[in-house]
């Protein structure tokens, strides 16, 4: 919790302390003590911008004051200072909601245990920026459900919800230390693998395949298919800033590739996909 430690504030007086605030104009004060007092000779009053954690400054005013003086100031200076400390409060109290919303806004609003496309592609550049500085490679798999649009419209949007809720926690179940679920977009979810080269990344998409289709073979029978996309360290930094859409089309290549031959299973990218032209609206899901 941040502590407020100058809290400045403008005290208004009257008559009473009128003449001791015009005589404090004329006494050898540091600066910063004669600019914070205003006086208004023609009202016959005065006021003062007063910093309340500053104590000096406090006692080199009451000193002078009477003791009708002293209550007056002192009691504002209470009134304000149980307000600041309020206030305090409540600046804390903000500041647990920003950090609890900072959190939320990485969350998909479907699926709020997993990251959302936002907080992938943040995450993404950064993979990326990293495995160039330190010349390492790592994977990214791109996947989405089988024949989702045809349970949609079948089995309803609720229960399509559900689904991809259901889906979201299998998935999770089957991540490994370092490795990160986010939902990119309607059925397709994302899995970045740090440090996995095309082999590896390609053995954990046959797994997570596996477990997908062992779990939803008890409910449903459910498929996804998966696209497999590594990222190597580049020559220049111009190629690697490049990376961030290629390896996603690259990703979603092989994804499509995997529907077009006959879908629940994992393709990877390699250069002989480069030219495999897929219109991934053509596959109906």
């Amino acid at each position: 919790m941040k502590t407020i430690n100058s809290c400045h504030c403008t005290i208004e007086v009257d008559s009473r302390v009128y003449k001791v605030f015009a005589e404090m104009t004329k006494l050898p004060l540091k600066n910063d003590y004669k600019n914070e007092i205003f006086i208004n000779g023609r009202k016959n009053k005065a006021s003062m911008s007063i910093d309340l954690y500053d104590r000096k400054k406090l006692d080199v005013i009451l000193e002078r004051l009477d003791e009708k003086g002293r209550s007056y100031i002192l009691g504002t200076v209470r009134e304000i200072g149980d307000f600041a400390r309020q206030l305090q409060l409540r600046i804390s109290d903000l500041e647990e909601k920003v950090t609890e919303l900072g959190v939320q806004v990485d969350k998909d609003y479907l699926i709020p245990n997993i990251y959302n496309r936002a907080r992938f592609d943040k995450d993404l550049e950064e993979t990326i920026t990293k495995a160039y500085d330190g010349k390492k490679t790592f994977s990214l798999i791109m996947l989405d459900v089988d024949y989702f649009k045809k349970y949609n419209d079948t089995q309803g949007h609720p229960k399509g919800d559900k689904l991809l809720r259901t889906l979201a926690r299998s998935l999770a179940s089957c991540l490994r230390k370092g490795e990160s679920l986010y939902r990119y977009g309607g059925e397709e979810f994302a899995i970045i693998l740090p440090d996995a080269n095309l082999t590896q990344g390609t053995k954990a998409a046959l797994r997570i395949r596996k477990a997908v289709e062992d779990y939803f073979r008890r409910a449903g029978n459910i498929t996804i298919s998966l696209g497999v996309s590594t990222y190597e360290p580049q020559e220049n930094e111009s190629v690697m800033k490049n990376k961030v859409p290629s390896i996603i089309e690259q990703a979603d290549k092989a994804l499509y590739q995997a529907k077009d031959n006959g879908r629940n299973r994992v393709r990877a990218y390699t250069p002989r996909l480069a030219e495999f032209n897929t219109n991934p609206h053509s596959t109906n899901s």
